[in-house]
């Protein structure tokens, strides 16, 4: 078994308990200092970010499913007080402990998923921009057409299909659309946008829209059956992916799980944009420019555009 297996095992079978750097490195059978460096190498995250999270995430996850106290479970997974983990709950999932419970919040972006060999190959193929190019968009209007789905179906490779059948409908019909009126868009390739439900209109489960789209430069009158939208001014880390449709989730899992939380940002009030090329709905690979929306970290979180 590569070294990399047996740490993530014996991390796991450890979060409960307390760890040290020179325990894990022994696990590697490196050094300390050559097992971190390594460790980040393959991973694109520390150990120590890697051990928290988990432990936030699992933490999380008892927070919702059980009836044990908040300071037991803070206790359990290693925080020195309810203060220590509130205050590390809050930073990584926006919200502190209380609310998940009472609100019965499930699945934050920020969530911090246990490394795989897909997500490992993935860095190591060098598949994904690890460090973003933040990017400013003036206001924006968008036509297309729109499915819907869960909140989690976005993580979901079922559905890959139903995005390939939306954009290749999309195709068929762009040319209803004034071509006057259709902007140069930023980046080649299909635009999906993903946002979620406004909280008025949401049933059976139904928690995102997502959209193949394109962008106009003026209004027009919408074909029947097509949805427009106007997208307001935001910031935007701008995100590059080449890997397999299949492993898309993958790279979000990234963004979201290991990016973000260190970053100075978290997830603005706006939708997701993801230009892709893919030859066919059933092409293995493809090309992908993926736009996510940011904010101050440490503003308050309002989800204005999302509720309209």
């Amino acid at each position: 078994m590569d070294w990399i297996y047996k740490v993530i095992e014996y991390v796991e079978d450890n979060l409960k308990n307390s760890m040290t750097i020179e325990d894990i490195a022994a696990v590697s059978g490196y050094s300390e200092r050559h097992f971190q460096r390594v460790f980040r190498e393959r991973t694109a995250d520390s150990i120590m970010d890697y051990i928290r999270g988990r432990r936030l995430t699992l933490a999380m996850e008892e927070i919702i499913s059980s009836q044990k106290s908040i300071i037991d479970i803070a206790f359990e997974y290693q925080f020195e007080s309810q203060q220590n983990f509130t205050r590390a709950f809050q930073s990584r999932f926006m919200f502190p402990p209380r609310r998940f419970r009472n609100n019965e919040l499930h699945n934050p972006p920020s969530a911090k998923k246990r490394l795989t060999e897909a997500y490992l190959g993935m860095i190591a193929r060098e598949e994904l921009t690890l460090e973003p190019e933040i990017i400013q968009k003036k206001e924006k209007i968008f036509i297309g057409l729109q499915s819907l789905g869960s909140l989690n179906s976005f993580a979901d490779t079922s559905i890959i299909p139903q995005i390939g059948k939306l954009a290749a409908d999309f195709r068929r019909r762009k040319t209803e659309i004034k071509t006057s009126a259709i902007a140069t868009p930023l980046s080649p390739g299909s635009l999906l946008i993903v946002y979620r439900v406004p909280l008025a209109d949401r049933a059976n489960g139904d928690g995102l829209v997502f959209m193949a789209a394109t962008e106009l430069c003026s209004s027009i009158e919408v074909p029947e059956g097509m949805k427009l939208i106007t997208v307001p001014a935001s910031q935007y880390a701008k995100f590059h992916y080449t890997g397999a449709l299949q492993d898309f989730s993958l790279a979000s899992y990234y963004v979201s799980g290991c990016w973000f939380p260190r970053s100075k940002y978290w997830v603005g009030n706006g939708p997701l944009f993801n230009y892709m090329q893919i030859q066919g709905i059933n092409s293995q690979h493809k090309q992908s420019t993926y736009y996510l929306p940011l904010r101050t970290r440490h503003d308050r979180f309002v989800d204005k555009w999302w509720q309209h």
